[in-house]
């Protein structure tokens, strides 16, 4: 999960900051600008107040407020919910966009919420863990049940075929 870039428009300017590390040094310059131009074109045909746009492997989380527009751009695994949330800010301090773009990277930072759902999907890893668990448990036990049962049963024959063995050599 990552934060690519972060666009504030108004009227007449716009400001960015972006982090394209993962990109090699000689393509950095031409994936900035095709970003620019999806990122343009999203903001100009955006009718709604918000909007996501999926160009894979990157998604455009576009808010608008008034004339003014916020556009995060990050992988598809990001949340958006918590990318709606963080635009918000933006809004209201559009001179954050660094600290985001640096300190929000996981997202269980961000949102309480998300970090509680989280944090609910790795109590149902383990929970289906603990059931998966149990049911074997619950095989073995079965197995352990059977061969009690036969052993049981072939202790029966062993003593019954031992007691005809001897009464042929009763000593009076």
């Amino acid at each position: 999960m990552r934060i690519i870039a972060i666009f504030y428009f108004t009227q007449h300017t716009y400001n960015y900051v972006q982090d394209l590390s993962f990109v090699s040094f000689f393509n950095r310059n031409s994936v900035s600008e095709l970003m620019l131009e999806f990122v343009k074109g999203a903001v100009k045909t955006m009718r709604d107040h918000r909007k996501i746009f999926e160009y894979p492997p990157w998604q455009l989380v576009c808010h608008r407020v008034h004339e003014n527009n916020a556009v995060m751009v990050t992988d598809n695994e990001y949340p958006t919910s918590v990318s709606f949330e963080l635009l918000r800010k933006v809004h209201e301090s559009p001179e954050i966009m660094k600290n985001i773009l640096s300190n929000c990277q996981d997202p269980r930072t961000v949102s309480n919420m998300y970090r509680v759902r989280a944090q609910i999907d790795e109590t149902m890893v383990i929970m289906h863990e603990n059931i998966e668990k149990i049911i074997k448990r619950g095989s073995d036990i079965d197995e352990l049940v059977q061969k009690s049962e036969t052993l049981s049963t072939q202790s029966r024959m062993f003593y019954k075929v031992a007691k005809k063995h001897n009464r042929c050599c009763i000593i009076q």
